[in-house]
């Protein structure tokens, strides 16, 4: 039988530090909601026209268009800086297929991707499934 030898060297088995980038979009998330609602409903209307693909930034310029999302924010209100965590909340949130956003390396994320952490953002991940 073989045992794994844990070090308890710092990080070893933690997983990265979320940068500051990370909790500012968590924390955006967390005090405007409506954002991800809005960009569900918006997402969820480019998948029933049959998009094989879309842009996150389509969709998040069209509820800039739209006007309905009041965040507070000045001068903005939605911070271009966080729709591609979104593009990423919404991929494994929705189940959409690999490729209805493109993502790239991150490198404001840890290791140039981001995996939603679920707690952090406030989201039940149930909350959001369809039902027939």
């Amino acid at each position: 039988m073989t045992e794994q030898l844990t070090l308890g060297l710092p990080g070893a088995d933690t997983p990265p530090e979320k940068t500051e980038r990370v909790l500012e979009f968590e924390r955006f998330h967390r005090d405007n909601p409506r954002v991800l609602h809005e960009l569900v409903r918006v997402t969820r209307e480019a998948a029933a026209l049959g998009f094989q693909r879309c842009g996150i930034r389509e969709l998040y310029e069209r509820l800039r268009w739209e006007g309905r999302v009041q965040t507070g924010e000045v001068p903005y209100q939605l911070n271009d800086h966080f729709h591609s965590y979104y593009a990423r909340v919404l991929l494994r949130l929705l189940r959409l297929p690999d490729g209805f956003f493109e993502t790239r390396r991150l490198p404001s994320a840890p290791g140039g991707e981001y995996d939603p952490d679920w707690t952090a953002l406030g989201i039940d991940p149930r909350a959001f499934e369809e039902t027939p």
